[in-house]
């Protein structure tokens, strides 16, 4: 199978293939491109075309092309029968998406204010003895005291719990009984 394209722009591409294989084991095709230049080498990449079924599937190429500005074949070479919808190339831009990405260091908060941030996942702490914070006590003096909450009610409910301890300069650490 042979495919002219007309490459418009320089840039690095992806060669993906929608396809069916009908054979049993995954087939290898070979994907040859040549340029209507004939100072420019030909270029090569395999394609794994697993088998489908009888379902339609994606198969990307081994390998990215680089092609400059021009006109190009690009044939398949498969020892087995394969049946291709179609083929594209997807530039560089695209796959890598470097124009959509907004790098941060910034820790999302509660509540959440919308902006780009990156969320941590904490450690699982369900099969460790555990204690609600509204539970805690404080020691002053010779007193316990309960513990301070923290009141804002947005917070909690975001976070999904009902009460918790609040720590701040009057209230630096919190003892809790075990359950």
């Amino acid at each position: 199978m042979v495919f002219d394209i007309d490459i418009t722009r320089p840039t690095l591409f992806r060669l993906v293939y929608h396809f069916v294989n009908r054979n049993r084991p995954t087939v290898n095709g070979e994907v040859t491109i040549t340029s209507g230049n004939p100072d420019i080498q030909p270029q090569t990449a395999t394609v794994f075309f697993a088998a489908t079924n009888g379902q339609t599937a994606f198969a990307t190429a081994d390998t990215p092309v680089y092609l400059t500005t021009g006109r190009y074949s690009v044939s398949l070479k498969s020892p087995q029968t394969l049946f291709l919808d179609y083929m594209v190339l997807i530039p560089r831009e695209y796959y890598e998406a470097s124009v959509l990405q907004q790098p941060t260091s910034r820790v999302c908060r509660v509540p959440d204010d919308g902006h780009l941030c990156q969320h941590y996942v904490y450690v699982d702490v369900t099969s460790h003895p555990t204690a609600l914070g509204p539970d805690g006590y404080v020691r002053r003096a010779n007193r316990q005291d309960k513990t301070q909450l923290y009141g804002n009610r947005n917070v909690c409910n975001e976070l999904g719990v009902q009460d918790m301890a609040h720590l701040d300069s009057r209230q630096v650490s919190v003892l809790t009984p075990r359950r």
